[in-house]
């Protein structure tokens, strides 16, 4: 596993042009003292921010200065799995994490993995009323994905299942939205 420092636009251009087969599986980013493993699931922006130091920052803030110790905790929209690893951390519990999007369910776990904490990832949307479907647009950029009909990049539409919001925030004694 190796980390890098912030690369330059310029490099960052270069990246784009590589047509080398490139063992991406052990090419590993860090922002904030959380590790991700880089993949095509993150576009070379976020690759700057995560290398930055800046994906999330705010949201990294708040948890460092307001998360503490918790038995369950939930996250609504789990992404690649950064907030749930620095809550997983600070709180000292395994993190429940629910994403509409399938692809990234192992990103999320694999990031838990790296960081040496448990993260549960679990497929569905979070609606009023669980256990119906919903159409879930898909982005080319994996944090624009939404039930928006009109969402930024939309590549594909899915159907998933719907969790009710209470249903998934069950014994929560921390919830990050």
């Amino acid at each position: 596993n190796t980390v890098f420092p912030v690369p330059t636009p310029s490099e960052l251009e270069e990246i784009d042009r590589l047509t080398i087969d490139l063992s991406l599986d052990n090419i590993i980013l860090q922002t904030n003292g959380i590790s991700v493993r880089y993949g095509q699931h993150i576009d070379n922006y976020l690759v700057y921010l995560i290398c930055a130091d800046s994906y999330e920052f705010g949201d990294l803030r708040l948890i460092n200065e307001h998360a503490s110790k918790a038995n369950q905790v939930v996250i609504l929209g789990g992404g690649i799995g950064i907030i749930a690893s620095a809550l997983a951390r600070k709180t000292g519990a395994p993190v429940l994490v629910f994403d509409a999007n399938p692809s990234l369910l192992p990103h999320i776990v694999d990031t838990g993995n790296l960081n040496g904490v448990s993260l549960i990832a679990k497929h569905g949307a979070i609606a009023r009323h669980g256990g119906k479907k919903a159409q879930f647009q898909l982005s080319a950029e994996f944090w624009a994905s939404s039930l928006n009909e009109n969402t930024h990049r939309r590549t594909n539409t899915m159907e998933v299942p719907t969790i009710s919001f209470l249903e998934a925030l069950g014994d929560a004694e921390t919830v990050f939205i």
